[in-house]
């Protein structure tokens, strides 16, 4: 007996010529077996796989852990800044929080923006301090609130260097 896969399902093949095909029956003395071959197309298929649900596992703890964390409410401060990450950088300092991933990824695509145009000027020049803290802080509150970990999880899987936008400040609960 022998096994075939066929549009994902495995099919048995027996060896014997057994006229009663409702029943599969192994030669006298042997265990039927089936042979199952993984080419490496499938391997990495279900490498991939594996790794998807090890993402989307960490991307619900990560969005957990996120949406625990309350946005601060004193934010009288007025930050000089040159880049959205400078803004972002200097907000973890000031209130001792981390910021989302996503958050993080949309201050790093704003600047990419900006890169080589005309109007290059500071942007604290451009924008007011206290109104562009509102702005990331605004966004912020949504990605800690409404982010779903399984979109999370694709973009991380987009981007292997995903890691380094994920905060490592660990914020004091009061207790």
């Amino acid at each position: 007996m022998a096994g075939k896969w066929e549009d994902g399902v495995c099919n048995l093949i027996s060896d014997t010529s057994s006229s009663d095909s409702s029943e599969i029956k192994s030669p006298v003395g042997k265990k039927p077996r089936i042979e199952i071959n993984i080419n490496h197309q499938d391997r990495t298929t279900i490498s991939k796989g594996t790794e998807m649900i090890e993402l989307t596992k960490r991307a619900e703890m990560y969005q957990e852990f996120m949406s625990q964390i309350t946005i601060p409410r004193r934010r009288g401060s007025i930050i000089p800044f040159t880049s959205w990450q400078g803004l972002g950088n200097s907000m973890k300092q000031l209130h001792g929080q981390p910021l989302h991933y996503m958050t993080n990824l949309q201050l790093r695509q704003w600047d990419e923006q900006r890169l080589g145009a005309e109007n290059s000027e500071r942007l604290d020049l451009v924008f007011h301090p206290a109104k562009a803290e509102a702005l990331v802080w605004a966004s912020e509150e949504v990605h800690r609130l409404t982010c779903n970990p399984s979109e999370l999880a694709r973009v991380w899987a987009s981007d292997s260097m995903h890691y380094s936008l994920v905060d490592s400040i660990i914020p004091e609960f009061p207790i």
